[in-house]
């Protein structure tokens, strides 16, 4: 299974993940994916971000939810979540260990941090990142600008 699939698993299972849905685990991606990138130098999922309105997507994560549906390793159910409908993905298998100490522990200091948060929240805090901030809509986030999250751009560019 590949790293983006993997990491939906272990997001999915994440006792401090709280009604996820797509776009929540999507901006979550997005966040892991940033902090593993200016910590290691790499990106963990390998996945490109597109910049959609409500924040970063990762450009493969469409196909991986699907792939896992059909694999029966999630399953999606439709529920009300605060006067909305909520897709949430629900796990089916625990996800397999597959990623090193220190990646664990920057997915789950994420995890940790956002992860009882809503999709609107995330959304918005996405778009304080450089990344997202200076893409075109639709279009490819520069990686380099990921390596600047706004914690570490305060004033702005």
């Amino acid at each position: 299974m590949d790293r983006l699939r993997t990491l939906i698993l272990h997001i999915a299972n994440h006792p401090a993940v709280k009604d996820l849905g797509t776009t929540k685990l999507y901006k979550l991606i997005y966040f892991i994916d940033a902090k593993i990138l200016r910590e290691a130098g790499a990106s963990l999922t390998g996945s490109d971000f597109i910049k959609y309105e409500h924040g970063p997507v990762p450009s493969r994560g469409e196909r991986a939810i699907k792939a896992l549906e059909k694999d029966g390793k999630i399953s999606i159910r439709l529920r009300d979540c605060g006067g909305f409908q909520l897709s949430e993905i629900v796990p089916q298998v625990e996800s397999p260990g597959v990623f090193s100490s220190e990646q664990k522990q920057a997915i789950d200091s994420v995890l940790v941090e956002l992860g009882a948060h809503s999709a609107k929240y995330l959304s918005e805090a996405s778009h304080h990142d450089p990344a997202w901030v200076y893409a075109g809509m639709h279009e490819k986030l520069d990686e380099t600008l990921m390596l600047y999250g706004e914690k570490e751009d305060p004033v702005g560019l």
